[in-house]
């Protein structure tokens, strides 16, 4: 863009420029010489002022042209000036995204932030939970062994005592004989175990007793058992043909597995009479007790 002088010193040297062209008018025509004729100097003067007007509308011309320029230019840098401003609110408008966008950078960051310190205290709080859950299972742990070693470390109290109440026949081999009528029937295991209809089933293994007495009927012969499980161990013959009553008796010493049978069976095939009690006192019966477990151990002391 090429600069421009001010209008007020265009308009001075317009003036400058008429008043020396005057005053080459005047010299001209004041200095012709006496022996130039008024036509002559007429025609110079027509001339010079021929030549005074193409300047003056040279000049004038040429003001016109730079009046365009200096308004070509006044309208660039007008145009100018907007594309600045406009550029200047662009950036006001970027900065303002830029500086929302660092907020909400800073927002996430302090939410982040937050959030790890609350998972850092759940995973605290998790920790000191399972710690603590280990501790109190160290504990029932430890209970559980105290309580079952107190348990093991004293033998249960299992024993029973049943006797017939009236007369009983049998006819086969195998049949239970039923001693109906219980007196003693412990069993400090509270299990299924125990003494039930002729069966002993043994609550825990250990070593037992058992005994039992059987009496014939007058002018019987039979023959009986005691069974471990299926098994007869030892057995008791009773012959009371030429007497009015005959008893025998029989004692064994088991080693018993949890959940293994003792009882007293007929062990021959035939007719077969077993006495039942007389004035409510026992004739024939069956009793048992524990003399020792096999899990006994030492108690903890504490």
């Amino acid at each position: 863009m090429t600069s421009s002088q001010p209008v007020w010193i265009q308009k001075e040297t317009m003036s400058l420029t008429i008043m020396i062209m005057l005053g080459v008018l005047l010299t001209n025509v004041c200095g012709a010489k006496l022996s130039d004729s008024i036509d002559n100097r007429v025609e110079k003067l027509e001339v010079l002022l021929q030549n005074m007007s193409e300047q003056l509308n040279n000049e004038h011309q040429a003001r016109i042209e730079m009046e365009k320029q200096l308004n070509n230019e006044h309208l660039a840098r007008i145009d100018m000036e907007k594309q600045l401003n406009n550029e200047h609110l662009a950036r006001i408008e970027m900065e303002k995204q830029l500086n929302n966008e660092n907020q909400a950078r800073v927002e996430m960051k302090k939410q982040l932030n937050n959030e790890h310190q609350a998972r850092v205290e759940m995973e605290k709080q998790l920790n000191n939970e399972h710690l603590a859950r280990m501790e109190l299972e160290k504990k029932l742990a430890t209970t559980e062994r105290r309580i079952s070693s107190r348990q093991l470390a004293h033998d249960p109290e299992i024993a029973f005592l049943a006797y017939r109440s009236t007369d009983v026949y049998s006819s086969f081999i195998g049949q239970v004989i039923v001693f109906d009528k219980v007196i003693t029937n412990i069993d400090s295991t509270n299990s299924l175990g125990g003494y039930k209809q002729g069966l002993f089933t043994a609550p825990v293994d250990g070593i037992y007793v058992f005994s039992t007495t059987l009496m014939a009927h007058e002018g019987s012969s039979s023959s009986y058992a005691i069974y471990h499980d299926i098994r007869p161990v030892v057995r008791l013959d009773l012959i009371s043909v030429n007497l009015w009553w005959y008893s025998a008796s029989a004692n064994v010493v088991l080693s018993l597995s949890k959940g293994e049978q003792v009882s007293v069976r007929d062990d021959v095939n035939g007719d077969h009479y077993l006495e039942g009690a007389v004035d409510s006192t026992g004739q024939t019966m069956f009793s048992g007790f524990l003399l020792k477990s096999h899990n006994a151990v030492a108690p903890i002391i504490g």
